[in-house]
């Protein structure tokens, strides 16, 4: 009468196991339908700044001709953008 504890076909998985195993399952579900869907839009980034006063390696960036300039000590910055993904493209 000692008894044996409660015991299952070896088959059968605990609620906690198939859980884990359904979970697991939508996880990958989703991972492989994000990467066969391709959204329409597009990702802006800012690229690099450059100092459109200063100089290059064949002279000065910005150059005015006929014209009385003066010396400056600032900075005007070009910014770039970069732009992925668009449509036919992947981000």
């Amino acid at each position: 009468m000692g008894g044996d504890p409660v015991t299952r076909a070896p088959w059968r998985l605990s609620a906690r196991t198939r859980n884990h195993l359904l979970g697991l399952l939508v996880i990958l579900i989703l991972a492989i339908a994000s990467t066969l869907y391709h959204p329409p839009y597009v990702i802006l980034r800012a690229g690099p700044a450059i100092d459109t006063l200063g100089r290059s390696a064949h002279g000065e960036l910005v150059s005015v001709s006929g014209l009385k300039t003066y010396p400056t000590t600032g900075a005007l910055d070009f910014t770039t953008v970069a732009q992925y993904g668009g449509p036919g493209f992947e981000i």
